[in-house]
């Protein structure tokens, strides 16, 4: 259905659920779907996003 929409827009696909639930592997293979289809598609990650700023920045910002 993703891979159907038509907007003038960016379309912003946002792959959630809790740890060890498939998230990357799905958004990934999302991913290789709509580039076959000439789509435009980046993956962003944010699995750090909710450690602690101690946690995230430990390797620098």
């Amino acid at each position: 259905m993703i891979g159907s929409v038509a907007a003038a827009h960016p379309l912003r696909v946002v792959v959630g659920g809790p740890p060890a639930a498939g998230r990357t592997t799905s958004a990934d293979e999302l991913a290789v779907v709509l580039r076959a289809q000439d789509r435009d598609t980046i993956r962003v990650t944010v699995d750090d996003f909710l450690f602690a700023r101690a946690q995230r920045y430990r390797r620098g910002r």
